[in-house]
């Protein structure tokens, strides 16, 4: 109960916010656009030889002021913008002044790829002029576009516009035009419109990145601290309706040879509800191209996360995306559940792959006053299994998923001093009388006018109905919290954090969570050098601690010690060492996979360093190693991991990641035996190697055209040398349980393979129109039989059964503004 107060308190305390806080300027800066009529017409080929650029030259150029690596240093070289306007766009113009233009590179790479060794220049609009969102266009010196999009939780490149760049390097340096239509804008319908602006340079000789208007690194945000845009008068929002419908082929070969091809057809729509709100629509969708997944062997009893990548849930969902509530990899994935009652029965099933998405759409926006409103709907199609009965050949469809309705509704309120307030609800519906989840959480993040002082809360109430064994629907209710406060700006930081949730907490038939029923309380100090000294750009130094408990039972289950110190030298090489102890016995109630018992697992230490090179070389390298002891059971485990990156040429480049853990006695869950009035819990020592190795290559054309390969092979082994049963002190006995005989192998070995390759070609051959073509090649395969030799388990991979997936697609983009122009003018 007193949880629950604490909860409805914090709810109480944040709408109460929302009423004395209102919205401030960040800007410093400022910069005038200048209206040019339509009959001034502009060519986007970075030669600024319009009249309206006249004044784009060294006499009106300044030096901008450094974030890294000399945080408040003027830049080395000077830079000179403009900004001008008309009905239909924006367009940016930049003079990037450079002693030594043919030193200046251009490595080509796909779009929006921010990781490219090429000099940078950027603008970002902060349309509302609220300090926390801002859209983001950035270009290279190779002409490479990349656009994002800001929020307080990071930046988001999955969002994509269509817009129009060129570049030109010249005897004074390189230069800048772009073309950025209001379609790819969000802004109030006003007649004089505010908006706040930053310009970006990088300049990769030095590893120089400057604003016009300074970022202060030791400052927590980014578009807080943006200038002012002034004199745009009389635009407004267009109409906003733009189509992607797209024509595919599929073509699938199955490891035993079997081929099926099929046709696809669909439609991806965005349209502008209002100047602030867009729907996005996918009709039909069509995922053949999503990147296969990095598939790992778990012998965890936590669920693997993998990331989402699916255009449709990656782009435009930094709204919805709070504490986990939220993950998109939901939608399209088997709940399975009525499939496992028939796994005993005395019949053969022929199981369905996951269900199909039917459609999905979502609608999101900011209105002038700073409220945040996100819409997202997604429908699955019903799968069935076929049994058949292996007496009588009998044969029947048993629902294994049935149509099910996703949906999740925010509202996000932008605060005074970069603060806001947001209310989430996620709702999971499925026929045919199946599991539904209904969860309502509420944030707040309060910060002082200078952006130092934060504080934090979060809360949440989870609703799951079921049926239970005699067909009764039961509600099973469960809650989190969180609260915490911090100082998040200047070179000393430090805060303290609560985070609860009861053991009946469910998140996870539309979010992600490992595990509820954790009661936990940390503690964080560091200190950070932004400026130069010595032989360091930078570094930083913390410690933390933490307090961790089950909520129910309130009873200990582990406390640690963590520190961490990283460091950039002045000829750009990074370092970082971290630790973490743990002082006592820890108490795991997750491993033995039975409620209320636990596995004690004594004092243990862990240790790691990193180490990377420069990146501005065409060789450079990271390096990751460390190990991890357990001395009172003579567990020593250690990993390595090389990633070596080449720069062939600017068009070529090569990388490679090899990762090494080698886990020495290890004890883990094994398996469960059940009686009349008890569960016995089995344990082994294991022996696990883990080896990954990915390889990838990357040709750009131009910066329109490219191709890339990736492949990975993953190998997973446990042995087991021993076998107890866990007792009720959370200590291991021994049994005769699962005994293994001299030179013989246990059934609960385990020997994973699995490899992927990924090939994919991009063509734009007009703005925000693709043809892209896909090849797909996956195996997995897994024994009992342990093979200590790499070379054999990669032979073995390769000699198996593959499963290979071609994929041909043509996007074309269709914008409602340009097809009323060009009718216009016939």
């Amino acid at each position: 109960m007193l949880d629950r107060r604490i909860f409805s308190g914090l709810l109480f305390f944040c709408v109460y916010s929302i009423q004395i806080l209102g919205s401030e300027d960040f800007s410093e800066n400022s910069l005038k656009a200048t209206r040019f009529t339509s009959e001034q017409s502009i060519s986007i080929d970075g030669d600024l030889d319009e009249e309206v650029w006249n004044d784009i030259n060294l006499g009106n150029s300044k030096k901008f002021i450094q974030r890294v690596p000399e945080n408040g240093a003027k830049s080395n070289y000077r830079s000179s913008v403009k900004v001008i306007y008309d009905d239909f766009a924006i367009y940016v113009a930049a003079k990037l002044y450079d002693p030594n233009p043919s030193d200046i590179p251009v490595e080509m790479g796909e779009r929006d790829n921010r990781g490219l060794n090429s000099d940078y220049f950027g603008v970002f609009f902060d349309t509302y002029a609220k300090g926390q969102n801002a859209f983001g266009f950035q270009v290279t010196s190779a002409n490479v576009q990349a656009d994002v999009y800001y929020t307080q939780s990071g930046d988001d490149t999955n969002w994509d516009a269509v817009w129009s760049s060129a570049v030109k390097i010249t005897d004074e340096g390189w230069q800048i035009e772009m073309k950025i239509p209001y379609s790819a804008l969000r802004f109030p319908e006003n007649e004089i419109q505010n908006w706040n602006i930053n310009f970006m340079r990088r300049i990769r000789e030095t590893n120089e990145e400057s604003y016009w208007n300074f970022v202060d690194n030791s400052v927590s945000g980014f578009v807080n601290q943006f200038g002012k845009l002034e004199g745009l008068r009389n635009i407004k929002p267009p109409v906003r309706l733009q189509l992607y419908p797209f024509i595919g082929y599929v073509g699938v070969v199955e490891p035993n040879g079997r081929m099926s091809n099929q046709m696809s057809f669909g439609m991806d729509l965005k349209y502008g509800l209002s100047d602030a709100f867009t729907l996005d629509m996918s009709l039909i969708p069509d995922f053949s191209q999503v990147q296969s997944d990095n598939v790992v062997l778990n012998l965890s009893p936590f669920e693997v996360k993998y990331d989402e990548n699916r255009p449709f849930f990656t782009e435009g969902i930094e709204l919805f995306d709070k504490n986990g509530l939220f993950y998109s990899r939901r939608i399209g994935q088997s709940s399975g559940e009525i499939a496992g009652e028939y796994s005993d029965l005395d019949s053969t099933a022929i199981f369905p792959g996951d269900p199909s998405l039917i459609n999905s759409l979502k609608i999101s926006g900011r209105t002038k006053g700073g409220l945040g409103i996100g819409f997202l709907n997604a429908v699955t199609n019903k799968t069935e299994m076929t049994v058949i009965n292996t007496e009588t050949g009998e044969q029947r469809n048993v629902t294994v998923d049935p149509y099910t309705n996703f949906n999740v509704m925010v509202v996000d309120q932008n605060l005074k001093n970069n603060s806001n307030f947001s209310i989430i609800n996620t709702n999971v519906t499925r026929g045919e009388g199946g599991r539904d989840a209904n969860v309502t959480g509420t944030e707040i993040r309060l910060r002082d006018k200078k952006n130092k002082f934060q504080f934090y809360g979060f809360g949440a109430l989870s609703n799951v109905w079921e049926n239970n064994e005699s067909g009764e629907r039961v509600l099973d209710q469960g809650f989190s919290y969180r609260l915490s406060a911090s100082k998040i700006s200047g070179n000393l930081r430090y805060g303290v954090d609560r985070s609860v949730e009861s053991d009946n907490y469910d998140i996870n038939d539309l979010g992600f969570l490992r595990a509820p029923n954790d009661f936990n309380h940390s503690a964080f100090i560091g200190y950070e050098k932004f400026n130069r000294f010595g032989i360091f750009n930078r570094a930083e130094a913390y410690v933390s601690a933490s307090y961790n408990m089950l909520y129910e039972p309130r009873v200990f289950t582990r406390a640690s010690v963590n520190t961490s110190i990283w460091a950039q030298t002045t000829n750009f090489w990074s370092f970082g060492w971290n630790a973490s102890y743990r002082p006592v016995d820890e108490n795991d109630y997750f491993e033995p996979r039975v409620q209320g018992r636990f596995f004690n697992k004594p004092e243990n230490f862990n240790t790691g360093i990193n180490i990377s090179s420069d990146r501005r070389k065409r060789f450079s390298f990271r390096v990751n190693a460390g190990f991890w002891t357990l001395p009172e059971r003579d567990q020593f485990d250690n990993w390595v991991s090389i990633s070596p990156n080449f720069r062939v040429s600017n068009s070529l480049s090569l990388n490679y990641d090899l990762s090494y853990l080698k886990v020495r006695n290890e004890h883990g869950f094994v398996d469960l035996e059940s009686t009349n009035d008890n569960v016995n819990i089995y344990f082994g020592s294991r022996d696990r190697t883990e080896v990954t190795n990915t390889v990838f290559a990357r040709y750009t054309f131009n910066p329109k055209m490219f191709f890339t390969i990736r492949a990975r092979h993953y190998l997973s082994n446990a042995n087991y040398e021993e076998f107890f049963e866990l007792g009720d002190d959370g200590n291991m006995d021994e049994t005769e349980f699962g005994n293994i005989s001299e030179n013989s192998a246990s059934e609960y070995n385990v020997n994973f393979n699995s490899f992927n390759v990924d090939f994919v070609y991009s063509w734009q051959f007009a703005p925000g129109s693709f043809l892209t073509f896909s090849w797909k090649d996956a195996a997995i395969d897994q024994t009992n039989i342990v093979q200590s030799s790499y070379r054999d388990n990669l032979e073995g991979i390769l000699d198996s059964g593959h499963t290979n997936n071609f994929s041909l697609r043509l996007t074309y983009f269709l914008d409602y503004l340009s097809i009323r122009k060009a009718f216009n003018k016939s």
